[in-house]
């Protein structure tokens, strides 16, 4: 079974009178379905949580579970949503369709919160699940929260570590800080491999960085001409956004997006594999610089802060006449899939000019 249904049948054992005291309970709905956001959207291996409400008879005394893996939680407490319905005739086409979802909603609210002043919560994808799984064409709820409660937001496994992490998680920092600024910095990258993965496509939607992931996930898995496995990928992935026509203004301007990641440092002195998928390739270089700003807690999700940051860092670039380009949007996102309790973070920035990321 998939996370979630191994997740739900733990549940539905606690409910049937697998707790210390043996009592059934009444089954509530909806079931609450929940996974970090990164997660989902790189296509990396992901934790999920299952809950459901105890019934009104058990809620102020619930019997203890004997499962480990099941835990009742604290008062939850009251906060605002928002929903919307999707349907889906295969099951197996449920992720994709919540994740596409998630993006196309959230960048929506994103862009209408300067003036509508909405807030909400990115970092957790969330189905509320009222009706079978066994009912064709299946409806699913896509639920954001103003903000997820600290009680349904903790992800308690065996595995989950709550130690501190270091600033890039448990890999090395690829970038170096060259100068500080007023309110941003002047990074470098170094390549150690000489050599990054990177996949071009046109426009700049919100769904190019999934397709990158995937496209690099199935590479790293083989899907290559030489039918050689990868591994020892280093964060970050360095995303850019380039308008094809500098003169043009308005929402009608064509862009260009790009995505890379720096291959393993034992292809430094060979050739990497050979890609397959269309648009992804194998590029030489050794360095990049950019004018960044780090968007705290964003993980690997633009969201409004992330465009606030971006939009006053432009307006300082500009103003200061650093050497940069500002026709091009930089986004250098770190996350780890082996640490799903590390959120990662992002910085957002402007490529420097006389840099190779300019060509």
């Amino acid at each position: 079974p998939d996370p979630f249904h191994k997740g739900l049948n733990r549940l539905l054992s606690y409910i049937n009178g697998d707790n210390d005291a043996a009592v059934s309970m009444e089954t509530t709905l909806p079931i609450l379905k929940l996974v970090r956001a990164a997660e989902v959207m790189t296509y990396s291996p992901f934790t999920a949580k299952v809950c459901l409400y105890l019934d009104k008879v058990h809620q102020d005394n619930p019997p203890k579970p004997t499962d480990p893996k099941v835990y009742v939680t604290g008062p939850v407490e009251e906060t605002d949503y928002y929903v919307t319905w999707f349907e889906v005739d295969d099951q197996n086409d449920i992720d994709d369709v919540l994740g596409n979802l998630f993006e196309n909603v959230t960048s929506e609210m994103a862009a209408m919160s300067p003036t509508f002043n909405i807030t909400f919560d990115a970092d957790f994808i969330v189905e509320a699940q009222y009706y079978s799984e066994a009912i064709i064409p299946y409806q699913g709820a896509l639920v954001i929260f103003k903000k997820v409660p600290a009680e349904i937001a903790t992800f308690r496994t065996d595995e989950e570590k709550k130690a501190g992490r270091a600033e890039c998680g448990e890999f090395p920092c690829v970038h170096e800080t060259v100068k500080e600024f007023d309110g941003f910095l002047e990074i470098k990258f170094n390549y150690a491999s000489g050599k990054l993965i990177c996949w071009n496509s046109p426009g700049c939607g919100v769904s190019n960085g999934r397709h990158f992931m995937r496209a690099i996930n199935r590479y790293a898995d083989g899907y290559n001409i030489e039918g050689v496995k990868v591994t020892g990928f280093t964060p970050p992935v360095y995303s850019q956004c380039t308008q094809l026509d500098a003169s043009c203004r308005g929402p009608y301007c064509e862009w260009k997006s790009s995505f890379c990641m720096m291959l393993p440092e034992e292809y430094k002195d060979k050739d990497a594999p050979t890609p397959i998928a269309e648009g992804l390739a194998v590029v030489a270089e050794d360095s990049r610089s950019v004018y960044v700003t780090k968007v705290e807690g964003s993980g690997v999700v633009v969201n409004d802060d992330a465009e606030k940051a971006y939009m006053k860092l432009f307006a300082k670039l500009r103003a200061g006449g650093f050497p940069c380009d500002l026709e091009k949007f930089a986004q250098i996102s770190y996350i780890s899939s082996s640490i799903p309790s590390w959120p990662g973070f992002q910085y957002v920035g402007v490529p420097k000019l006389g840099d190779n990321s300019t060509e």
